[in-house]
């Protein structure tokens, strides 16, 4: 069993690209991640550009792992959290944000949303160090 973490940031904002990507590789090899890996996302339709972001996916073995990096992670600005979960044979969804729903498919985002009050008992560790504020 290991717990997944999507990360983004966007690349019009972002002056160092690698310099970004750096840190988030440092912060994971910190935490002690078992896989991690970046992807770039750009959306849009026609010439105009909704969402250019690159994606960082971090897995991590341990409960305590991930928490510490969610602490760490969210002490940089630009970064956001889009989702996280436990991918144990079948991927149970964690926490999604807002924007990830919009992209997910409908059906699924409605399941959740249905099932979320259930998530937020069993994993409440991790998803309270998301919605506390940032140090």
């Amino acid at each position: 069993m290991s717990y997944r973490i999507e990360i983004s940031f966007d690349l019009r904002k972002t002056k160092n690209i690698s310099e970004m990507k750096k840190k988030i590789r440092d912060l994971a090899l910190k935490n002690e991640k078992e896989i991690c890996f970046f992807s770039y996302e750009m959306m849009g339709y026609g010439r105009t550009i909704n969402r250019n972001h690159v994606v960082s996916t971090l897995y991590f073995t341990e409960q305590t792992n991930i928490i510490n990096f969610i602490k760490s992670i969210k002490k940089i600005p630009g970064i956001y959290i889009e989702s996280i979960g436990i991918d144990n044979i079948k991927f149970i969804l964690i926490y999604a944000s807002k924007k990830y729903l919009n992209f997910m498919d409908k059906y699924k985002a409605k399941d959740y949303l249905k099932n979320r009050a259930d998530l937020l008992n069993e994993y409440k560790n991790i998803i309270n160090q998301i919605n506390t504020s940032k140090n």
